[in-house]
């Protein structure tokens, strides 16, 4: 009864960070960024009325022609065999290696897991850059649940969102963690970064 009671509450807590957070309508018009999920997050249809997700579906999306920016593998599914994760842009590359950001660019964070390609985030982003982290969130009983984490950052605006990947769903739903907006809806002004680039 516990391990049942505890998947309830699980599900209804996503479902209240889902709806809090990551609906793509509260981007305002001149925001730095509109750092929503996917179009394919925003577009999935609910499998039932008492339960709307924003279910992020596979894709067919092919990213090879973008530069990666960072890759990780790590089990985000719990199969037991590594999945990919990748974040790619498309700003020019410079002969040292390094990306050259301009005013602004493309960004694409997305994951592959068990064969399917799940395109987590897909915007243009002005005066700034995304990054990605993978961390274990420890659940009361023990378990852990992958997350990805994605910080969009801009001179103007600073947002972290957070993806986690459910079976029973067969795909993702994003969190929005935080948004400098909530704080300060006159934008911020950044006067130091350790994040490169930005």
């Amino acid at each position: 009864m516990p391990k049942k009671f505890l998947s309830i509450f699980l599900a209804f807590i996503i479902c209240t960070a889902v709806f809090a957070g990551c609906d793509s309508g509260n981007n305002s018009a001149d925001s730095d960024t509109a750092a929503s999920p996917s179009a394919s997050a925003a577009d999935a249809a609910p499998s039932d009325e008492a339960e709307e997700l924003n279910v992020i579906t596979a894709s067919d999306d092919s990213f090879d022609d973008l530069y990666t920016v960072g890759e990780y593998e790590y089990d985000l599914d719990g199969d037991g065999a590594d999945d990919y994760v990748g974040l790619c842009t498309d700003a020019e590359v410079g002969k040292d290696g390094k990306i050259m950001l301009n005013d602004g660019q493309n960004w694409v964070l997305y994951a592959e897991v068990s064969g399917e390609t799940y395109v987590l985030f897909e915007q243009y982003i002005n005066n700034g850059g995304a990054y990605f982290e993978v961390a274990d969130y420890y659940q009361s009983d023990g378990t852990a649940v992958p997350n990805i984490n994605l910080t969009i950052s801009t001179g103007a605006s600073l947002k972290l969102l957070g993806f986690s990947y459910l079976s029973e769903e067969n795909g993702f739903v994003c969190r929005e963690l935080y948004n400098s907006g909530d704080y300060s809806d006159g934008g911020i002004n950044r006067v130091y970064t350790m994040y490169e680039g930005i």
